[in-house]
């Protein structure tokens, strides 16, 4: 397993509730988008984009509906102070954590998260639209 620090930047866009977080000066080759257990014909609540290199790594995350995933305020969304990802594209399964530290009430907070997704087996018993399907506890 690879493990490396890169610099990254965020953007949050809080009309929309959209946080990407990503390694600079990376160029992106494709994406994947992780829906949610809703199934729908666009993306939206609860959805996760992860953008990918030539080389397979994943240098981006986008959380659709942010503040739900994350169970944090938008306003603290506008400043987190630092975060950490790592995420594993392993033959047809991912896997991701993710950390951040903003700040709220004028106290720094950590708000962790983390999902995997399920294996065709597990999917196959499910009513599933999606490439991926994972639950938020929705």
């Amino acid at each position: 397993m690879f493990r490396f620090k890169r610099k990254g930047e965020y953007i949050y866009y809080p009309k929309e509730d959209n946080l990407k977080l990503k390694i600079k000066d990376k160029k992106e080759n494709y994406s994947i988008l992780l829906r949610s257990k809703f199934c729908k014909s666009e993306p939206g609540e609860g959805d996760i984009i992860l953008n990918i290199d030539s080389e397979g790594f994943v240098i981006g995350i986008s959380f659709l509906e942010a503040s739900q995933i994350f169970k944090i305020s938008k306003d603290s969304l506008e400043k987190i102070k630092k975060y950490e990802y790592q995420a594993k594209i392993i033959k047809k399964s991912i896997s991701i954590k993710v950390e951040i530290e903003a700040e709220q009430n004028n106290k720094s907070i950590t708000k962790k998260f983390s999902i995997k997704s399920k294996t065709r087996e597990e999917r196959e018993t499910e009513v599933d639209c999606s490439m991926i399907s994972y639950g938020l506890g929705f």
